[in-house]
């Protein structure tokens, strides 16, 4: 079961039905406060990297993703976060 909102979403720009920048601009609408987004995409031109900034998202990774890149992301966006959030365990 999932508690909460989420702190972070990868989210893939080529999805079946729906793209990744129409997900992230609906989920800059909806959820307060907005979680990270990261794109995880196989485009990697600056005019891909220039579109997922303006539909909302916080960064732009391109496949394969460096591992060590992403835990830095995240590292750093979790010690933002210290103190923000009400912790969701119990």
């Amino acid at each position: 079961m999932i508690r909460g909102l989420p702190d972070v979403l990868l989210l893939d720009i080529a999805l079946p039905g729906i793209n990744g920048y129409q997900v992230a601009q609906q989920i800059g609408g909806l959820l307060k406060p907005k979680p990270l987004l990261i794109a995880v995409t196989g485009y990697g031109l600056e005019g891909d990297r220039q579109r997922t900034l303006e539909a909302g998202f916080d960064h732009h990774l391109v496949k394969p993703v460096d591992p060590l890149e992403l835990t830095k992301l995240l590292k750093d966006y979790a010690a933002t976060r210290v103190g923000k959030r009400p912790s969701s365990a119990s």
